[in-house]
């Protein structure tokens, strides 16, 4: 027979007394919530309270875990990952210190609780004197290690904590348990190297088009070693400067015009494809710097005219492709679809090549970041 749990006869919650900021403001969450949807009052103690038997208990580091015979390696959890576990009459809530705890107390009010997060001014706090949780063993660790909708009611950030994203666009707050930064956020070339600072001394660092390097809507020429030599230099000064990054990125400008010289035109028939020497370039900056620091991420786009995956190359691990897919049609399924997306010169990519674009760089690299299109941009 299945046991039940009364949430309105357990109103004591413990957390560790060694716990992070953002596993205190998870507690202090639950605490909340629970009043308002069952009316009674919850004590809220760290784990140098005596252990009872019928209580809350949050956070790995949690000492009545013992207690009650609960065993987890929440290494396996990392930064976000949760369960939610009844045992005995406890109800248990466990994550990685950094947006684990979080999430999994959302979870548990959403999933088990009736709470819904509609928009940040509009959330469904069910009222239930008489809630009863039935035996749960939940565990979650997300499949993607960023998430993040890019419209402006999700810049708010407790609605995105709510909805388990991590945003780069969400504020930083310590409490809220960081987020994952690409910095900068995307088409970056002319920050790794910019052109006010180098043209005039250097044009060979940028697009050569028709036997002439142009200042103007230009990339990076990526075959240049000076080039490497500086991004190099540029990405360790950000991550120096800027401790939350996650990820580096190290994208093309927003306009076309790759780079056209012998050597990079070379790559390009290696190859085959303009992302060839993209991926050459960001191989050469990512095993320089995490030579310094082994964990850092980089990002670059599969983007218009570098959308196609190269062949005989394979990106850096710690490299992930953002792969764009904006000129795809948005009505049907990618999987099925034969229509035609947007025409961007000259081009109409059809959702059926994205849906092949999908599987060559998931062979070209071991993180893929799929940027979806479907958005508003009138109404933002």
């Amino acid at each position: 027979m299945k046991k039940t749990i009364a949430l309105t006869d357990i109103c004591h919650m413990t957390y560790a007394a060694d716990c992070s900021a953002n596993e205190r403001f998870a507690a202090t969450e639950l605490k909340k919530y629970l009043e308002q949807i069952t009316g009674c009052n919850y004590t809220l103690s760290d784990d140098s309270a005596p252990y009872r038997k019928k209580e809350i208990i949050l956070g790995a580091g949690n000492a009545h875990l013992k207690d009650c015979g609960f065993v987890y390696d929440s290494c396996e959890l990392k930064n976000e990952g949760f369960v939610i576990k009844t045992c005995g009459e406890n109800i248990i809530i466990v994550g990685g210190k950094k947006r684990g705890l979080m999430y999994g107390v959302y979870t548990f009010l959403e999933k088990f609780c009736g709470c819904r997060w509609l928009a940040p001014d509009c959330e469904v706090v069910p009222k239930n004197s008489t809630i009863s949780i039935g035996e749960i063993n939940d565990i979650e660790k997300p499949a993607f290690e960023y998430r993040e909708s890019y419209f402006k009611p999700v810049f708010d950030n407790l609605f995105l904590a709510k909805l388990k994203c991590n945003s780069s666009k969400m504020i930083p707050q310590p409490d809220m348990g960081g987020r994952f930064l690409i910095y900068p956020f995307a088409h970056s070339f002319n920050q790794l190297v910019p052109v006010d600072k180098y043209f005039d001394s250097h044009p060979e660092y940028f697009s050569e088009i028709d036997g002439k390097r142009i200042r103007a809507h230009t990339q990076l020429c990526l075959t240049n070693p000076d080039v490497v030599d500086i991004a190099v230099a540029t990405a360790l000064e950000w991550i120096k400067n800027n401790p939350e990054i996650s990820a580096v990125d190290l994208s093309q400008n927003d306009c076309g015009n790759p780079c056209q010289c012998e050597k990079c035109k070379a790559v390009y028939e290696r190859t085959q494809s303009y992302s060839g020497s993209i991926i050459e370039f960001a191989n050469a900056v990512a095993q320089r710097v995490t030579e310094v620091y082994p964990d850092m991420l980089f990002t670059v786009f599969a983007y218009q005219y570098s959308r196609k995956a190269p062949v005989n190359i394979k990106a850096h691990p710690h490299i992930a492709v953002r792969l764009c897919g904006f000129e795809c049609c948005c009505v049907h399924p990618v999987e099925t679809a034969t229509c035609s997306g947007t025409v961007i010169n000259g081009i109409s990519p059809t959702s059926c090549s994205f849906k092949n674009d999908v599987k060559e760089w998931g062979a070209c690299c071991d993180r893929l970041i799929i940027w979806s299109y479907i958005v508003n941009f009138l109404h933002t």
